[in-house]
């Protein structure tokens, strides 16, 4: 029996609506946080966007952006669509989960 020792990324994608495309909101859409949460995480300098740290949760933020919180995990936001009739932002984020190495007959 052989383990594959290689971790393998696993996509969770979710579509939501936000007011626009700041950090806080995208962060907190993407990982099923508060904004006000969001944003004390990234007061607390947990958020790096593109391996870069971020300290402004008003940042914008572009289709491709990787968003990681320090002990928590990553996401990328993958694309934006229309606006919903109250005006909000269609967006759809890619959350990424570990899984366990596998095992191999």
């Amino acid at each position: 029996m052989e383990v594959n020792m290689e971790l393998q990324d696993e996509i969770i994608e979710r579509t939501d609506t936000v007011p626009s495309l700041r950090l806080d909101a995208v962060l907190g859409s993407a990982f099923n946080l508060s904004r006000t949460k969001a944003a004390e995480l990234i007061a607390a300098n947990r958020v790096s966007i593109d391996d870069q740290p971020c300290l402004k949760p008003s940042k914008e933020l572009k289709v491709g952006t990787l968003i990681t919180i320090r002990g928590i995990g990553s996401a990328r936001l993958l694309e934006t669509g229309g606006t919903s009739k109250k005006g909000r932002l269609f967006i759809k984020t890619g959350r990424y989960r570990s899984r366990k190495p596998t095992e191999q007959e």
